[in-house]
């Protein structure tokens, strides 16, 4: 059950997310307009993380754990839009859904073994 509420919560803020980046991009460059999206994104993501997806509470040592995991992610993340877009000349607007596609079946297990302490199936 937690992956299909971990696939709900990460196509919804997902989509919220990615339209905020668009808008955002016609005013910032790539790199400030995923930033500041990314912020929305994080804070979004842990609250209904830890109350919906894998219904624990909010707690300090989750909560920098979650921090310290999403620093990370923010990180490659913004290197997979480097690669994407500098190195490669992908689209300012299509190289954020790549590193999603990409990225984020690595970023479940690390986001369950913060919150459940388990990474093997369900």
């Amino acid at each position: 059950m937690y992956l299909i509420r971990f696939i709900i919560l990460g196509v919804l803020n997902t989509t919220l997310t990615y339209f905020l980046y668009l808008i955002f991009l016609f005013l910032l460059p790539y790199v400030w307009a995923f930033s500041i999206t990314y912020l929305f994104g994080l804070i979004f993501s842990y609250f209904l993380s830890s109350n919906w997806v894998f219904k624990k509470k909010i707690a300090i040592k989750s909560g920098m754990n979650f921090l310290i995991y999403h620093l990370a992610k923010y990180f490659v993340n913004i290197i997979a839009l480097w690669i994407f877009i500098d190195l490669i000349g992908f689209s300012e607007k299509i190289a954020p859904l790549l590193a999603i596609a990409l990225l984020t079946p690595i970023f479940y297990l690390i986001s369950k073994k913060i919150f459940l302490g388990k990474i093997k199936s369900e």
